[in-house]
């Protein structure tokens, strides 16, 4: 390389250093003597800055001009927006991207600044975040992501926890919004959250509890808005007349789906109200949400709506409707469709049961698909699902329940072009075992799937879960538990419909059975959650504990036939998880399975 090649090279290395520098990402700390309020640092940060708030109380209503950065605080009820009662804490009246973030604040104490609603209404807005597009619905878009945020204590006519009017998609994601209360005004005025010529509000991971709307319009109203929902726990939340969630009419354009939320503890104060109310005019899926112990007219109510709706994989118990003529679910307009969902235990206060659903004379059609939905008529002879703690709010099914693997993915409407993509109220993948389950959980553990059932005893009383651990067959889930340290003994019962001793062998897996050790066993034997040696190739995870048949499969002790109880074992001082299950002869060359039992030491 010649000298002047040489130069240039360093003089083009050097402008692109200044370049760099020039386009760097600088940080700027709030409070410091360059930036002692939120809204100077604000003011002067260049897209792709970090404003970096530290902990403190802030007394301030901030707007934002048309630049994206990041505005970070120190987390929720460290670093507070206290709007003084003054306006709106957070307002966006200029285009930014979702990549404009406000992220770990507490935003309380906002009223809402003034807009013009319409060309005679002037109304406060936005108590604590207004993102209102004054120039209109064909202006440059306002699409911020609100993140890790705490919104609560706000006030306004117009959305007091939040307001947003002509903006794009906004991100609302892993917030709590709470204690918003909206005041008596006009129709229009609507509770914690609004959105209204919003091309998409997205929710996702948030928290919304104890905010009322004494109006007709909702906690949360979507009104020619899309709507995303996901992962949201809506909690003790009041309502007047309408809903807690109210969407009204919106164009084809937009998309409307609520996935993976719970309605608990919700209540409407007017008979004629809801949980969610549907005027939307365009398809709703509503699937793998649970909706339990609210109070009002009826859960969901499908007003005015020509489009379709879908609820699918969904539990509705123990809502207290005094809509008991109306039902769960009740639609007026197109088809309704509810698929693998579950309704069952909603009552009257008179204590009468509350029809599962209902359609009006325009309805358009309804079809239920693999769902157990309770009416006045099956009430006494249908087969409910049992949950696991439905008092304490816990509506998981219990292993072997009605309503276990009795769903479909098949002639789901519109079908699931992906299954596995498809998650659970708990984010868990769907379909784990034989067939989907009912409801908003897919049972995960191995006691889910039959073949961790006895077969011992079946058709003479049985079957009989003769396998024990310390005496116990296990809980729900079929499983032991002791501290580590301790000694346990294993034991095998004599079976109730035998008159003299079996012979059986136990079989031990080294871990916790899972979907993937389901094994088909032969000699009649059928499904067991892992293969015993020797019927499967040589495994350092198997291992036989005891064996009195003729098999070749060397036990680690000897044992009598039935009933037997081993030697304690020694005491494990490791977390170790170990699954047992048995083969026993019930009569002369008939082998049957019994009950799985797993030993947790921890």
């Amino acid at each position: 390389m010649n000298l002047k090649n040489s130069t240039l090279l360093h003089v083009c290395v050097f402008v692109l250093g200044l370049t760099t520098l020039t386009w760097a990402q600088a940080t700027l700390a709030v409070p410091s003597a360059s930036y002692p309020t939120i809204q100077s640092a604000i003011t002067a940060a260049s897209a792709g800055d970090t404003v970096l708030v530290g902990p403190g109380t802030f007394v301030e209503n901030l707007t934002f001009p048309a630049k994206d950065f990041h505005l970070l605080g120190a987390g929720q009820g460290q670093t507070i927006v206290d709007g003084n009662f003054s306006g709106s804490c957070l307002n966006f009246s200029q285009p930014v991207s979702n990549a404009m973030v406000v992220e770990g604040m507490t935003l309380t104490n906002g009223t809402g600044d003034m807009i013009v609603y319409d060309s005679t209404t002037m109304m406060t807005a936005g108590g604590g975040i207004l993102i209102h597009q004054i120039f209109g619905a064909f202006a440059p878009l306002i699409e911020p992501t609100i993140k890790d945020c705490e919104i609560t204590n706000n006030d306004a006519e117009l959305g007091a926890g939040i307001f947003m009017r002509f903006a794009g998609q906004v991100k609302i994601e892993d917030c709590h919004i709470h204690q918003n209360p909206a005041p008596l005004g006009t129709g229009i005025t609507s509770g914690a959250i609004a959105a209204h010529f919003t091309n998409e509000m997205s929710m996702s991971g948030c928290l919304m509890e104890n905010n009322t709307a004494l109006t007709a319009s909702g906690v949360i109203n979507i009104d020619q808005s899309g709507l995303s929902l996901d992962d949201c726990v809506f909690s003790n939340n009041i309502t007047n007349s309408a809903s807690v969630l109210v969407t009204e009419p919106s164009n084809l354009f937009q998309t409307q789906s609520i996935k993976r939320c719970s309605f608990i503890g919700n209540k409407t104060l007017n008979n004629a109200a809801s949980v969610l109310w549907l005027q939307a005019n365009q398809r709703m899926v509503i699937e793998n949400c649970l909706f339990a112990k609210n109070m009002g007219g009826v859960v969901i109510l499908g007003f005015g709506s020509s489009a379709d709706q879908t609820v699918r994989n969904c539990t509705f118990a123990d809502n207290m409707l005094d809509g008991a003529t109306v039902g769960v679910v009740f639609f007026q307009g197109g088809a309704l469709r509810i698929e693998n969902s579950i309704i069952v235990g909603n009552r009257a206060t008179s204590g009468a049961v509350v029809r599962g659903r209902a359609l009006t004379s325009t309805a358009g059609s309804y079809s239920e698909v693999f769902s157990i939905v309770e009416t006045p008529v099956n009430s006494a002879t249908l087969s409910t699902p049992t949950f696991i703690d439905a008092p304490n709010g816990d509506y998981h099914l219990t292993p072997g329940s009605t309503g276990v693997n009795g769903g479909t993915v098949q002639s789901l409407f519109p079908p699931i072009a992906n299954l596995s993509a498809e998650v659970d109220r708990d984010g868990a993948k769907r379909l784990i075992f034989t067939n989907i389950d009912l409801g908003c959980y897919e049972g995960q553990e191995i006691a889910y799937h039959s073949s961790s059932t006895s077969a011992v005893g079946l058709g003479v009383g049985g079957p009989f879960d003769i396998l024990r651990i310390n005496g116990s067959k296990g809980n729900l889930f079929r499983t032991v538990t002791v501290p580590l340290g301790s000694s346990s003994t294993i034991a095998m019962n004599q079976p109730p419909s035998s008159l003299g001793p079996k012979g059986f062998a136990v079989f031990g897996l080294i871990g916790e059975a899972q979907e993937q050790t389901i094994t088909s066993v032969p000699l009649g034997i059928g499904e067991m959650t892992f293969a015993p040696c020797p019927l499967s190739p040589t495994s350092p995870s198997l291992f036989t504990l005891t064996n009195n048949l003729t098999t070749g499969c060397l036990p680690l002790t000897t044992s009598t036939q039935t009933p037997w109880t081993s030697a304690p074992f020694p005491p494990i001082f490791v977390p170790l998880t170990l699954t047992f299950q048995g083969v026993l002869e019930e009569t002369m060359g008939i082998y049957k399975r019994t009950n799985m039992v797993i030993l947790k030491v921890q």
